[in-house]
């Protein structure tokens, strides 16, 4: 079989970035199998760092044991083997003292991340890019099952299991050996990200009965007859009562993310991983908020692609790393760059929408996502690049005296001090328990409700609240008195959060 390579690109041919890793030490070939009518293999071919080519018969023996699969089956177990294969190759000199079992564990985590670091350097030289989830999980499985196959029909006296396993791979029967020997000894090269088991054994000290019996923990939540002012007295910039435009009196940016907490069910830390196009107008309800809530890593984005103006498709892990040098936020483990993502029922776009509790709080997200934009972000972007700062897609950016610079993505553990701030401001007035918890109401009212109620009791007058924000977006107000009732009914309810 003779080995050639690739024909010369036209000149004009259109050049198109790689959105899955390429082969670079391997080439797989359709070719028609002798005794097999109408059957053809993909064959795979490995090439040595010496030049020397070889056919990997292990794998033609596997698909010749499984006739009746599928071309694309195929396909899979033939670029798994063939992408092990490249990995070994370029890795043998800066790890020559790596065993299998590493070998292994490293080529699964290069698959799923990458070999591309945020500066676009690779020292492997394969410039993988990131695979998505379902498909590297699929390539991972295929070489396991191959494993199997290796093992099952080759027994204990096999030569494709001998004693001892090069730590660099020669030949192909090498790699059969060093697959099927990682499988003996690890069972599944993803299982150093595989969950801890359920059940936990227990101690083998036996302590006896217990004493006495547990009692249920009180559930915390935020009391509903002070969630409105939470919003509204509570997100206040001091000092900033006189402010011409109504945006700058209040800091618009924690409203939002305590409206998607707490009329919204997000986490704390969900929200922080919002883009700027993960908010859009309802077209099913004009004017309120439509928030899609995308996978950090495995969602996928559209942009077009500036060498060959072609809209391309590939993960928000792998558009975060090429076009800002980033990674996904839930992949850093520490700092202020960081933010938890525990996982939601997502759709096969890794997509979930917000359902808000109240409608009228999405009516005020749309408003103050406009506002944000306009008079927040945007300009606090602007001097951020104009410094020399980089850009990022994230909704939520730090303002002026944040630690990690005004512009960056808001940290994490700043949402919980916004919170504990705005309770603050409000004990000054009212004594307020149990604000450690982030539950919010079910039902929200807005500041023209609040002054209606108010206005009988004589503490606030309808006019002061005439000029805020809620007072010309909330166009529909619900019976204070139904509401009252509403909202203690359910605040006080705990949710369960699958």
């Amino acid at each position: 079989m003779s080995f050639r390579t690739a024909r010369h690109m036209a000149r004009n041919a259109t050049v198109r970035c790689p959105t899955a890793p390429q082969p670079l030490y391997h080439v797989t070939v359709p070719m028609p199998v002798e005794g097999m009518e109408g059957w053809t293999a993909r064959v795979l071919c490995l090439q040595h760092p010496g030049g020397e080519i070889e056919v990997f018969r292990p794998l033609l023996k596997y698909f010749k044991a499984h006739p009746t699969r599928s071309s694309s089956w195929q396909d899979t177990a033939a670029q798994a083997i063939g992408l092990l294969w490249d990995y070994s190759v370029a890795t043998r000199e800066t790890r020559p003292n790596r065993g299998a079992r590493d070998l292994f564990r490293d080529f699964a985590l290069s698959l799923a991340k990458g070999t591309i670091a945020t500066d676009c350097t690779d020292p492997t030289g394969l410039y993988w890019p990131s695979t998505p989830y379902a498909r590297c999980k699929g390539l991972i499985k295929a070489i396991e099952k191959f494993a199997g196959w290796c093992d099952y029909e080759a027994g204990s006296g096999s030569p494709l299991a001998p004693d001892y396993v090069p730590l660099i791979p020669q030949t192909g029967e090498h790699v059969a050996a060093m697959i099927r020997w990682s499988r003996l000894r690890e069972g599944s090269m993803l299982k150093h990200i595989a969950h801890a088991p359920r059940s936990q054994p227990k101690s083998i000290v036996e302590h006896g009965r217990e004493p006495a019996g547990r009692s249920a923990e009180p559930v915390k939540f935020f009391p509903p007859e002070h969630a409105a002012r939470l919003i509204w007295e509570g997100y206040k910039i001091p000092g900033a009562e006189l402010e011409a435009n109504v945006f700058h009196r209040y800091n618009v940016r924690n409203m939002m993310i305590a409206l998607l907490d707490g009329w919204g069910g997000l986490r704390r830390s969900e929200g922080l991983h919002l883009w700027v196009q993960d908010v859009v107008e309802d077209p099913n309800n004009l004017d309120h908020a439509l928030v899609v809530l995308n996978h950090p890593a495995e969602s996928k984005v559209e942009f077009t692609d500036p060498i060959s103006l072609r809209v391309e498709t590939m993960t928000r892990r792998e558009f975060l790393k090429r076009q800002y040098g980033l990674l996904p936020r839930n992949d850093v483990t520490r700092g202020g760059f960081h933010a938890g993502w525990k996982g939601m029922d997502l759709d096969p776009r890794y997509q979930s929408c917000v359902f808000w509790i109240d409608p009228d709080a999405g009516r005020l997200f749309w408003a103050l996502y406009w506002g944000y934009l306009n008079y927040v972000r945007t300009p606090i972007m602007a001097e951020r690049i104009k410094a020399g700062g980089g850009d990022h897609p994230f909704l939520f950016v730090s303002i002026k005296g944040d630690e990690n610079g005004e512009g960056s993505a808001f940290p994490e553990n700043r949402t919980r001090k916004a919170r504990t701030n705005a309770a603050t401001r409000l004990r000054s007035s009212v004594s307020v328990s149990n604000t450690r918890n982030t539950q919010a109401p079910r039902r929200m009212r807005c500041a023209t409700c609040t002054a209606r109620r108010s206005k009988r009791r004589g503490s606030l007058r309808r006019s002061s609240r005439r000029d805020s924000i809620i007072a010309t977006t909330c166009r529909r107000c619900p019976t204070p008195c139904r509401t009252t009732t509403r909202s203690a009914r359910s605040f006080g309810r705990p949710r369960t959060r699958y």
